[in-house]
């Protein structure tokens, strides 16, 4: 489905920024002595996010029950945990959504028969209403990841610019919700 390609897409998109922007960012810390800990486990706790959208991407996210340590990650752990919740959510919304999808029995509607017209439109209209719901349900998420997110309790300057690529990447997908929702109202 072209929705859930985009979605994966801007989920590669979003992983690129926040690894770009760690990796920028890492160099504005002011305290050198006191971030030098924090620069690598920032740095493992990106790579850590990136492994775990990986694994959503390919459905084997679910399973995993690692716990991610202080000692590696300090206090970007919390972090990590936060955003395999969020990706295990997403799954799940990506799942119920295809399973949604399913059940419209589009395959049963001959398109050929012109009595089939009104199934047809039923069918059109459940699934618009499918993808409003799916979306909507995607940007709740997120804007919650974000903002438990901001209630963690990592270093301040990683925490700006991690927020700051999360809050890009839901800009982005006002956007394309919005884009969504013009082209289904044609």
């Amino acid at each position: 489905m072209k929705v859930e390609k985009y979605l994966k897409q801007l989920l590669i998109l979003s992983l690129t920024v926040v690894m770009l922007m760690g990796t920028i960012g890492c160099s504005k810390a002011k305290n050198e002595e006191v971030n030098k800990y924090s620069k690598t486990q920032f740095t493992n706790a990106l790579k850590e996010i990136v492994e775990l959208s990986s694994k959503a991407q390919s459905g084997s996210l679910e399973d995993d029950s690692e716990n991610y340590s202080e000692e590696k990650y300090g206090k970007f752990a919390e972090l990590i945990e936060t955003e395999k919740q969020y990706y295990i959510s997403l799954v799940k919304q990506m799942k119920s959504f295809e399973e949604e999808a399913k059940d419209l029995a589009i395959e049963e509607i001959n398109f050929e028969d012109p009595s089939s017209t009104e199934d047809i439109k039923e069918a059109a209209d459940s699934l618009d209403k499918s993808i409003e719901v799916y979306l909507d349900n995607i940007k709740k998420l997120t804007d919650n990841n974000i903002k438990e997110i901001e209630a963690l309790d990592i270093p301040k300057d990683y925490k700006e610019i991690y927020l700051e690529a999360k809050k890009d990447i839901s800009k982005a997908l006002d956007k394309y919700i919005g884009k969504i929702n013009t082209s289904s109202k044609k």
